[in-house]
């Protein structure tokens, strides 16, 4: 879901970091990934 907070450090047990065009994003949760991963341009925009 764009835009819900993540705790970083749970973000990063998880394996729920990404990076793109040189910033790093915590994903909230495991479904957020896939979201992310298919087009990483549009949920950076929207975080």
């Amino acid at each position: 879901m764009p835009g819900s907070m993540a705790v970083k450090a749970d973000a990063e047990a998880a394996g729920l970091v990404r990076a793109h065009d040189g910033r790093t994003y915590w994903l909230c949760c495991a479904a957020c990934g896939p979201v992310f991963d298919a087009d990483p341009a549009l949920d950076a925009a929207a975080s």
